[in-house]
Order: C-alpha cells, then structure tokens, then sequence
C-alpha cells in the first residue's frame, strides 16, 4: 500500500502535464497504478486507497455461544449440523469466541475469560 504522500505528490506531477508513462518511471510505481490514481482523482475528487473488506462471518456469533452454552454435552458433529460448518470451521468458532474443551466424566464446553491465559 503507497502512501497518501506519494499519491499526492504523483497527482500533482501529472497536474503538471507530465505523462502517465514519465511520471511511473520518476517515481517507481507502475503505470497502471498511476492510471487508476489519476482517474479515481478525476472521477471521486480523492486518490485515497479504498477501504479493504474482510470476508464476513458465516455465523451469527450471539447465536452461537447461545447454542454452546445451552447444552453442556455438545459435540463437534453437532455444532456442525446446526451451523452448517466443517469440522475445522465448527473448531475455529470454538476457539475464537474463548471455548474450551474440559475432560471431566461428562464432556462439556466453557467459555474462559478474556484474562484466562492458555498454558
């Protein structure tokens, strides 16, 4: 990602009247980079970078913890059933929201602390 430094200044390059081809070749950049600065400048009035979008989450989060906290004896496969997941998918959730598996004389899920540390 280039800075808005650059993008300023290789704007103000081409306002100049130099070409797409010349101003690349000063300042290292592709000319096809150039191109899309100039006509987005032209276009939006700005040569920012756009904002970057992650994927959005297949699952709805609330929902989730809702289902794992309601049944102390879940399995995998059964989270995986509801939520329409792989077994590595239906993991990661786990996971990522704070689940850990406890081996006690009945299977169950807890959800620790952000403070909790895993060892």
């Amino acid at each position: 990602m280039y800075s808005k430094d650059l993008r300023k200044k290789v704007i103000n390059f081409l306002g100049k009247g130099n070409t797409q081809r010349k101003t690349a070749e000063i300042f290292g950049i592709n000319k096809a980079t150039v191109n899309s600065w100039y006509q987005r400048y032209k276009k939006e009035g700005h040569f920012s970078s756009r904002k970057m979008r992650g994927a959005k989450p297949s699952i709805n989060e609330q929902e989730f913890i809702k289902f794992v906290e309601s049944r102390s004896d879940l399995k995998v496969s059964d989270i995986r059933e509801r939520f329409k997941l792989s077994h590595g998918g239906a993991c990661y959730w786990l996971k990522k929201l704070g689940f850990v598996f406890k081996k006690k004389s009945l299977i169950t899920w807890k959800q620790r602390k952000k403070k909790d540390k895993n060892i």
